[in-house]
């Protein structure tokens, strides 16, 4: 695949597993919340430099494809809502802007043939060791980029790359940063638990008319309702030629479907609860287990660096009591991470090799001075944030309430 395709495509699927981040780590809304500077095509504007609506549709379109390419069938629409997709999408073009505006401060900049000779040495657009135009233009044509769109996502990683390379040389490390980095990734846990995620009780609820009638009466209810139907359209389009029902047609249908996750997540936290009573009792627990479908897993060793558990997801509540832990103790409490609630308990947790530190010393020191860099970008980042006048159309914060 392309190179930036590629980079999307991990950071797409590091969401889906549990990382809730996007390339640059720094969520929510931002500065000034003034619309006085944007015009009714923009979504956005940052320091006066627009992000137009068709800017912001393609780039959350690509988005979509991307989770939809990577995840086949288990991607549903309403992942789209629960990953925050339509803010993932502005804060990545709000972060772009921020950081070509700050290299112009630094004085760095891209020139055409920088981002030429990329784009030419890539080996994806290649045929025997030569760049082919025609092969190029078919592979963006293939993921739905245009030339201008794939060369300025070159100039944007070139751009960051000169960055870094300019941060990198006003940093230093002692050998204690270096040791602490080097156990930080060497360090490593296992972990037993068991997952009650909401959606598998699904199955389970049943909902009567009258529970619909009786929920949707509830002022938030039918707000939510409303929500959904809002941002969930294309369930509601009928073929030839496409029309979309109206939402008092499907309000109660909507209605039912919001109930059975209200159900499901009672249900998956009552069973939780009995669980983590019955945690010390193997036979009492062996059986709650077994009428519930539910079994206990591993996560395999993972270290102290990463932001991921496999199997879990992202949770720093959870890394911290992972290296904190005596083997087979279980963790204090029902860890919740995003909508699924996990019982917990440390299987195994492996010290790092301090022999293999001292024989890869070099190596450890480049890795080490590497995540420095990376860090010393975000800080960057984070303080031209801070300093910045970003207004946020009213359209674009409606759509996320």
């Amino acid at each position: 695949m392309l190179q930036a395709i590629r980079k999307r495509q991990k950071f797409l699927l590091t969401i889906f597993i549990g990382v809730i981040s996007v390339v640059f780590i720094f969520w929510g809304f931002y500065g000034d919340l003034s619309r006085r500077q944007l015009r009714k095509t923009d979504v956005a504007s940052v320091n006066g430099e627009h992000i137009s609506v068709q800017e912001f549709q393609k780039q959350y379109e690509y988005t979509l494809r991307l989770y939809q390419n990577l995840l086949k069938d288990k991607f549903t629409p309403e992942m789209a809502e629960q990953f925050n997709l339509k803010q993932v999408t502005l804060n990545q073009l709000i972060d772009q802007k921020l950081i070509v505006q700050g290299a112009q401060a630094l004085k760095l900049h891209v020139s055409d043939e920088e981002v030429r000779d990329t784009i030419i040495q890539t080996v994806f657009f290649q045929k025997n060791g030569q760049f082919d135009k025609e092969h190029y233009l078919n592979l963006l044509k293939a993921n739905r980029l245009t030339p201008t769109e794939y060369e300025n996502n070159i100039r944007l990683d070139l751009l960051q790359g000169k960055i870094l390379t300019l941060l990198k040389d006003h940093i230093k490390i002692s050998d204690e940063e270096v040791l602490k980095n080097y156990v930080l990734k060497n360090e490593k846990a296992n972990l037993e638990f068991v997952r009650i995620d909401p959606q598998a009780f699904l199955p389970k609820v049943t909902t009567t008319p009258e529970e619909v009638k009786t929920f949707l009466a509830v002022k938030e209810n039918l707000a939510k309702a409303q929500s959904y139907y809002t941002a969930n359209q294309h369930l509601f389009k009928e073929d030839k030629p496409e029309k979309l029902k109206l939402f008092e047609a499907v309000k109660e249908n909507i209605g039912r479907t919001l109930l059975q996750e209200q159900k499901a997540q009672e249900l998956a936290k009552t069973t939780a609860d009995q669980l983590w009573k019955a945690k010390d009792n193997s036979s009492a627990s062996s059986k709650l287990l077994k009428d519930s479908a539910l079994k206990w897993e591993e996560t395999g060793l993972f270290s102290r660096a990463t932001k991921y558990i496999p199997k879990m997801g992202d949770s720093s509540e959870m890394m911290q009591l992972a290296f904190n832990l005596n083997k087979n103790a279980f963790a204090p409490r029902i860890i919740t991470i995003h909508t699924a609630n996990y019982i917990v308990k440390l299987k195994d947790r492996q010290p790092a090799d301090l022999k293999s530190f001292e024989k890869d010393k070099d190596k450890n020191i480049k890795e080490a001075l590497n995540q420095k860099q990376s860090e010393a970008f975000y800080e960057w980042l984070k303080e031209i944030k801070s300093k910045a006048k970003i207004s946020i159309s009213k359209f674009t914060q409606d759509s996320e309430e």
